[in-house]
Formats: structure tokens, sequence, C-alpha cells
């Protein structure tokens, strides 16, 4: 009996499995990958905007080919430090030492549009994966990507800048604390210019007859530092100003605290204009007829940004002194520059020429501490008002202060971490500094 009850249950057992197969029905998501199915075509990358490799200046890298995805994330690009390259790329061997995955910012069927990754190397492996194809394309040439900045001159200790500005020959000018102008030369050798002997220095521009102007911090006077070294007052404005811009036709046009903006003509008449009576302009560039200006608003009113940067269109006269300005225009109210730069302080900006897109670049102090959520001191306003990051992924030494464009296509910045002044090639020319060609 006791072997009879046993083989029942066993019966039973293997019963109420059977019936568990064929009655429940597999209701969860499909399988990832299909063992019968061929997936998409593989992606092919057949070349690569710009060729071989990118240098300084070159901001975006285009991979060109075939069956990429138009939706961004379904691509994936990663170039990688190697050694060994082709015996990696052709998976015989090598070592793979690091992983850097690209910002993808457009995506075409043919063409990927990526921010240059954050990473150096002269035999980068490019790698390309799309979702539902089962190949991975791998770039059979080796890629280079070099560094985009390097130290052009290291201070001592004890020094530091108040402003800096370049001529037309590149030699760049800097204001030290000291209250001296030394000059570097292309060449990198630096000297004493000037025993200028002038406190609380703001803004430093080349102007005509190859003198350098001189601002002050909420002052009235106007200097120049001639070419033989020597200084002197030459004016006082009306207003106490701090920063200030030549215009095409000689205008100085400065602004400071609660000071308006005021123009002074070649001919040392003057004319104020604008409407930032409320304001402090802490920076001024005039650009393509128009005066930008960084400015902490300083009024009652609670639907004004704190801070921000405005624009105000210049309405010429018929002489080359302007007649007054328009309506000054909000260009971006940095409590809404983005979780990246909301937080970081505002210090300068300036612009690329009108060829190269007119686009400002402002400089700010993100990655100058440990609290900093972004370490990336650069962005771009373009002409359309989108806006980006200029390198991501902490490719420049923060923080960027006294922002300046060359003669050349070059670019400098006062680091202030490290006391050092940084240069950048980047291949586009910056907007005329109108003082200079007077």
């Amino acid at each position: 009996m006791k072997s009879i009850k046993s083989e029942r249950i066993l019966f039973l057992f293997i019963l109420s499995i059977i019936v568990c197969f064929v009655a429940c029905e597999y209701d969860g998501p499909d399988a990832v990958w299909e063992p019968e199915g061929e997936g998409a075509p593989k992606p092919v990358i057949s070349s690569i905007e710009p060729p071989d490799s990118a240098v300084a200046g070159d901001i975006m890298i285009t991979i060109i080919g075939e069956n990429f995805s138009e939706v961004l994330s379904e691509n994936i690009v990663t170039f990688s430090v190697v050694q060994n390259f082709y015996e990696v790329a052709n998976g015989t061997g090598g070592t793979i030492y690091n992983v850097i995955q690209a910002n993808i910012k457009e995506a075409t069927a043919t063409s990927l549009t990526i921010s240059r990754p954050a990473v150096i190397g002269d035999s980068l492996l490019i790698k390309c994966a799309v979702r539902d194809a089962y190949q991975i394309e791998i770039y059979p040439y080796p890629y280079r990507l070099t560094e985009v900045s390097k130290e052009y001159l290291r201070l001592g200790s004890t020094e530091s800048i108040n402003a800096m500005e370049v001529d037309n020959q590149e030699n760049l000018y800097i204001y030290l604390a000291d209250k001296t102008i030394d000059v570097v030369s292309p060449a990198g050798e630096r000297t004493l210019y000037s025993d200028a002997g002038i406190a609380a220095v703001v803004d430093m521009k080349m102007g005509p007859a190859g003198n350098l102007y001189i601002t002050r911090r909420r002052n009235t006077a106007l200097y120049n530092i001639y070419p033989d070294g020597t200084s002197e007052k030459i004016d006082d404005f009306p207003e106490k100003i701090s920063y200030f811009d030549f215009d095409e036709n000689g205008n100085i046009i400065a602004a400071g605290r609660e000071s308006n903006l005021i123009i002074r003509s070649p001919e040392g008449l003057y004319k104020t204009v604008g409407d930032y009576e409320e304001f402090e302009v802490t920076c001024l560039r005039y650009f393509n007829g128009y005066v930008y200006v960084i400015a902490d608003y300083r009024g009652d009113l609670t639907d004004v940004p704190v801070l921000a940067i405005w624009r105000s269109k210049m309405i010429p006269a018929d002489g080359d002194i302007p007649l007054d300005t328009e309506a000054k225009e909000l260009v971006l109210d940095w409590s809404r520059a983005g979780d990246d730069f909301s937080d970081a302080q505002l210090y300068n900006f300036t612009f690329s020429s009108l060829d190269a897109g007119g686009d400002m670049y402002i400089a700010t102090n993100n990655g100058a501490t440990e609290e900093d959520t972004s370490i990336d001191p650069i962005m771009i306003i373009h002409q359309d008002g989108s806006r980006e990051t200029l390198y991501i992924g902490g490719m420049l030494e923060p923080d960027v202060y006294n922002l300046v464009w060359g003669s050349a296509q070059s670019m400098y910045y006062y680091n202030t971490i490290n006391n050092n002044i940084v240069i950048m090639g980047m291949k586009r020319d910056g907007a005329p500094y109108y003082g200079r060609s007077l």
C-alpha cells in the first residue's frame, strides 16, 4: 500500500507541472536580442571632419557615414586611449586604457555631430554603436585630439592682474596690481612697459596712435599710456565710470555705477544716452552697432533681473557721435543661465567675428571651488539666442577671468587659481576691437 500511495503522489506532482506549462502563457517583455533576427544594418563610418585630428578651436567633430539613427539617444560614440592601435582595432591584441563616451549634439542617418570629448591622444580608437544593430563599427584609422589650451605666462607668487589687452602685433599688455604694465611679445618675452602708477584700474584698451587707454573703478578719470611708457590723465568724464570700449568712429562708450552710457567723441565732446541709471555696469563691449553690458540692477522693481547681460542699439546721427540708443534688450537673465552656470560668478565677455558667427564668449568662475556643480567655465551665446558650453568635461583651467581675443586666432585669459595666463587656439577670428585700428 505504501508503494501505491507514493506512486500516486509522484504522478500528481508531475501532472501539476505539465498543467502549469500548458495553461500559463508568457506575458513578459519582448526579448532584447532575437537569435533568428537580422537586426538593424551595421553603422558605417566613412570619414571624420576634421580629418585625422582635431586641434585647439575644433569644438565639434562630425562623423560621416551611414546607418546611424536620427534619434540622438540611439547612437553611442566612444573615443578610447589604446596601446598598439591596429591590434586593438583588428581584435588581435593591444590594450584599452580609457574610454570616453562622446556627447552627440545632432544626428541624421548619414552623420553624427559630437562635442569634442575631454581626452587627449595621438592614436585614439573611435567606435560607433546604434540601437538594434548587432555589430559595432570600429573606425580603422587612429584619430588625434590635442590640448585645447596651454599656459602662456606664469606670474610670480605676489603678482596679480587687473586688466589685459592685445595690440595688432599680438603683443599682450598686462596691468598688474603693483600699478605697472608689462608687455609679453608673441615670442613669450616679458618686459616692463610702463611704471603707470595708477590705482584701482579695471579696464584697458588699445586706442589711437598706439596709446593704451585706462579707466579706474567708479572714477571720472581717463588716462593714456603712451608708447614710450609715460602716463597722463587726458580727461574727466562728467560722471564716474568704470568700463569702456571704442566704436568704429573713435568714440569712447563708457559706463559705471548708475551713470548711464556716456559717449566721448574724439574731440572730447560728451553725450549721455541709454537707460542704465539704476544699474552698475561691470563689463562693456561694442559689437555690430550695439553696446553690450553686464549689469547689476540696483533699483526697486521686482521684475528686473538682478544680474543680466543687456544690449542697446546705437542710433547714428549725421555726424560720427551716436544720437541715442534704442530701448535696451535683455540678452540673458543670469539666474536663468542653466544649472551649469547660474551659480557661477559672471566676469566678462567678448565676441567672435560676424564671419565666424558673431558668438558671445562669456567668462565665469565655474570650477573654481570644490562645491561647483560644473567645471566648464566658458559659455557661448549664439546670435539666435541658443547657448552651449565651449568645451565640456573640464578641458579648460578654471577660473576664466579677463577674457580677451587677440588679433590672431587666439584667446587669452587670466586664471586666478593657478596665477597664470592661458592661451587658447580658436581657429576663428575675433570681432574687431576698434581701438586697435584707429
